[in-house]
């Protein structure tokens, strides 16, 4: 149990307090793989693990180094705790579940002649096409996609792209990393009978 001069401590640097242990994003599933961002106040007040174990004693648990970046890439079970090396005492543990799924290949709706929408655009990726061909992973040409439909054709390429930003640093303005899914060509006309101007048969002789 915590001493009274502990609890005085939580009430300022606690888990609630302005230089708490802060876990960012707090778990979830996400795309590709995610960043996540361990920030404490000082230097080494804190240990983490990412095997499930409790950071307080286990053999596997890394310092925390005030503000430092975990890539995720499978998914995971992160533990961290804050050590208040003032008075000897850990503060509460925290845990976040992370699932990292594959980004998938882009799938297509018919909006119009011509046009098709993505269907299956994970809300934490973005979607990027070109229209000559090349891979939007490197092309210079690459056209974000905006939920107003793309073209349709066999040259259009499209794939979708997990981007992460450091959300504790106001300075990184690059992407910190971003990784590419599979590319896919809308190809509606191929698909759809009508939009070559060929009528389906459906009646009977």
């Amino acid at each position: 149990m915590l001493n009274f001069k502990s609890a005085l401590h939580y009430s300022s640097y606690g888990s609630t307090g302005v230089k708490a242990l802060t876990l960012t994003p707090g778990g979830g599933t996400f795309s590709g793989f995610q960043l996540v961002c361990l920030h404490a106040a000082v230097s080494s007040a804190g240990y983490y693990t990412m095997d499930g174990s409790d950071p307080r004693g286990s053999q596997t648990r890394h310092s925390i180094n005030y503000h430092q970046h975990l890539r995720l890439t499978v998914s995971t079970t992160i533990k961290a705790v804050k050590y208040f090396r003032s008075i000897g005492e850990y503060g509460p543990v925290l845990a976040a579940r992370y699932r990292i799924r594959p980004i998938p290949l882009p799938r297509f709706k018919t909006l119009s002649a011509g046009r098709a929408l993505i269907t299956n655009l994970p809300p934490d990726c973005e979607a990027y096409y070109t229209e000559d061909g090349c891979e939007p992973s490197k092309s210079k040409n690459a056209i974000r996609y905006d939920h107003d439909g793309i073209p349709a054709g066999p040259f259009i390429r499209v794939a979708l792209a997990k981007i992460c930003y450091c959300q504790l640093d106001e300075t990184l303005k690059e992407p910190f990393k971003a990784v590419w899914g599979p590319t896919a060509s809308p190809d509606l006309k191929a698909r759809i009978p009508g939009m070559l101007g060929i009528t389906p048969f459906s009646s009977r002789l």
